[in-house]
C-alpha cells in the first residue's frame, strides 16, 4: 500500500508541481528526505503512525484505514503548507493507484512548525496526519 501511495503522490499533477525534485522524480519518500540540495525542496516524507487494521470474528477487516504522517519540508513556510495543501487535496479524492483502491482520506492532525537550521539550510516543515481508507484491487 506505501509504494502506491507514493506513486500516486509522485503521479498527481498538484503534487508533482509543488515538489522539488530528487534522482529525476518528485521529491516523495518512505522514511527519510534524501537531500539537501536546494532542488530536492519541498520534499514529503511519509511515515505510517497506526495501522488502521480493524477485526471480528472473521478476522482482519479488508478495509484497511491507517493513518499516515507526511512530513512536508521546504524552504519558506509558505511552501510547506503549499505543499501539504497540496497532498490533502491528491488524497481527499477516491483512486486506485497500483493493486490499491484508495478511498477519501481524511485529515486528522495539521501542524506547522517554526524554521530549523540543519546544516546551512533553514527547513520549514508542516506535518500533516491523515487516514488512508484502502483496499487491495487484488491485482
Amino acid at each position: 500500500m506505501e509504494g502506491d501511495l507514493i506513486a500516486r503522490l509522485r503521479g498527481n499533477t498538484q503534487v508533482a508541481a509543488a515538489a522539488g525534485v530528487f534522482g529525476g522524480r518528485p521529491a516523495i519518500d518512505i522514511h527519510e528526505r534524501k537531500s539537501n540540495d536546494h532542488g530536492a525542496f519541498p520534499a514529503v516524507v511519509l511515515t505510517k503512525i497506526a495501522p488502521g487494521r480493524e477485526y471480528d470474528h472473521d478476522g482482519p477487516d479488508a478495509l484497511e484505514r491507517p493513518r499516515i504522517r507526511f512530513e512536508c519540508f521546504a524552504l519558506s513556510g509558505a511552501e510547506s503548507i503549499l505543499m501539504a495543501r497540496a497532498v490533502r487535496d491528491a488524497l481527499e479524492v477516491a483512486e486506485t493507484a497500483g493493486g490499491t483502491r484508495f478511498h477519501r482520506g481524511k485529515v486528522r492532525f495539521e501542524r506547522s512548525f517554526p524554521p530549523e537550521d540543519i546544516a546551512t539550510l533553514r527547513i520549514f516543515r508542516t506535518i500533516l496526519d491523515m487516514e488512508i481508507p484502502a483496499t487491495p484491487t487484488g491485482e
